[in-house]
């Protein structure tokens, strides 16, 4: 568990179990949506719901308890379909089709997704079976044989999964000729620039967690680009977690603390201790295995009760804590440095400048022409079959 309680959005892999859940034997992908002339079957609805239930369960914001919050989740799995189903529909209106290459790349796409969902089967084939090609064939038996039990003809399923394949680089093959003349250029990334950084200063001046939100967000690739400027009164801190004993696990926590107090009073490197003693994965690697967490006095409930309060009390760099205890484990906290109050230069963020902001023109391209299509294309959705998932 990393110090820092961020949450992990994981794109769990539903697409099997889509399949399994069907209602009706009879046609266990029955359409649930049409757009245009486009049936949008269970199958689809099933994993967008499940995919947005799994993200709102992550941060307890999953609600279904009243009739009224139920059809606002309903109306959402069905506006992701309609969304992506629009621009298959006017590419196929249009005209577009694949060229051969295009075409091989589907196939490639298409292969490398049946073999993902095949290799789900892993964990289930007999642990007898160690020969490779003969693991690979059970995999594919257990597959065949839980679609079949959900109803599917397993040639109809491989056919829905290859279209499904198809359409999507059809439909992306006519937004990249909506988004030809987007075109941003060094001095829009420049004027951008320069108008982020003083709202930025701004900003963190009047809240410096502002700053860490930023910073994370970058860490974590959620934002391509770095923060503009740093915030005052930021160090960090580099730790030794040792976490507590599972529940039937046998693990000596006070041996360990104390052979980690002897090699530190031996003068053995912190980083050394990390490598060899720490259980933060966030500490095994940069930028915190370098620099260690941000911290400052204003993102203190950011981290687990103690920890933070613990590295802000230490008063010079190079400084190590007693042994902090938290709901982890126990820490071992030195404080690495001190965050130097500097900008950016632009040309270090240039290049993430001009990406966001093509990105937010193409976005507001797509969202423009949604609305339009919408207004073009006969759009049925039919609640009433999709009423028993929740």
């Amino acid at each position: 568990m990393r110090t820092i309680k961020t949450i992990a959005l994981v794109l769990a892999a539903l697409t099997v179990a889509a399949a399994l859940c069907a209602c009706s034997v009879n046609n266990p992908n029955y359409t649930v949506l049409k757009v245009g002339d486009m049936d949008i079957g269970v199958n689809a609805y099933y994993n967008n719901y499940n995919y947005l239930a799994y993200v709102y369960q992550m941060y307890g914001l999953y609600n279904v308890s009243t009739q009224e919050a139920f059809r606002s989740m309903q109306d959402q799995v069905f506006n992701n379909l309609i969304n992506n189903a629009l621009p298959v529909v006017i590419a196929k209106r249009e005209g577009v089709t694949l060229t051969a290459e295009e075409e091989a790349k589907v196939q490639e796409d298409y292969k490398a997704q049946l073999e993902s969902m095949i290799a789900g089967y892993a964990d289930k084939v007999d642990a007898s079976i160690t020969d490779e090609a003969e693991k690979r064939k059970e995999e594919e038996k257990l597959f065949k044989a839980d679609l079949k039990k959900a109803g599917w003809i397993y040639s109809e399923y491989l056919q829905l999964i290859e279209d499904d394949v198809r359409n999507t680089a059809i439909g992306n093959k006519y937004l990249q000729t909506l988004y030809k003349d987007v075109n941003i250029t060094e001095v829009q990334a420049q004027e951008y620039y320069d108008e982020q950084l003083i709202l930025k200063k701004a900003e963190y001046s009047e809240n410096p967690a502002k700053y860490y939100d930023d910073y994370t967000a970058y860490i974590s690739g959620s934002d391509e680009m770095a923060p503009l400027t740093v915030a005052e009164g930021y160090h960090f801190y580099k730790h030794i977690l040792i976490k507590k004993p599972a529940e039937g696990e046998t693990k000596d926590v006070n041996k360990i603390i104390e052979e980690i107090k002897a090699k530190l009073a031996d003068g053995v490197d912190f980083d050394t201790l990390v490598a060899d003693y720490g259980e933060d994965p966030g500490m095994q690697s940069d930028p915190y295995k370098s620099t260690g967490y941000p911290i400052s006095e204003a993102i203190v409930d950011k981290y687990y009760e103690g920890f933070a309060e613990a590295a802000l009390a230490l008063e010079s760099i190079g400084d190590v804590s007693e042994p902090v205890e938290t709901e982890a484990g126990y820490h071992f906290i030195q404080y690495t440095s001190d965050a130097e109050v500097k900008d950016t230069p632009f040309e270090d963020v240039k290049e993430a400048i001009i990406n966001k902001l093509t990105e937010d023109e193409k976005s507001q391209i797509y969202k423009d022409a949604l609305e339009q299509w919408k207004t073009e294309v006969k759009i049925e959705k039919y609640y009433d079959r999709v009423s028993g998932i929740k």
